[in-house]
């Protein structure tokens, strides 16, 4: 039986960009990436980044109150299918930038929950 859905945990590939990107995003997916795997793919976003460019991510933070069925639902699927998470704290997530070469300007919770984090960064 093949799967409807193949889940693959390691850093993306990144199309070279021969001028140099202007910028980046990351959505909902630092907590996917081992801290080799995220090093790595801030390094290769480092190559291919212009000088000053911006990197936006929003992370994904463990609920610091009781989780909503849908945390439940989404820690259930991550086990079926043997993804293993990481979620950083916001220190943890500017330390990692700031090894692979980002200055984190701005951190923001997203919504009135604290379960998600925008990060602000650009390359330095």
């Amino acid at each position: 039986v093949t799967p409807l859905v193949q889940y693959l945990q390691g850093p993306p590939d990144l199309p070279p960009a021969p001028a140099g990107a202007d910028g980046a995003f990351m959505l909902d997916m630092l907590h996917y990436l081992s801290d080799d795997s995220l090093g790595l793919t801030l390094e290769r976003l480092h190559a291919r980044l212009t000088g000053g460019a911006p990197l936006v991510i929003r992370a994904v933070m463990v609920p610091q109150r009781r989780w909503a069925w849908h945390w439940w639902l989404d820690h259930f699927k991550n086990k079926l299918n043997g993804l293993v998470t990481c979620f950083r704290s916001a220190e943890e997530i500017q330390a990692i930038m700031a090894h692979n070469g980002f200055e984190v300007k701005k951190m923001a919770p997203s919504g009135s929950r604290g379960e998600m984090l925008w990060v602000c960064a650009i390359k330095i």
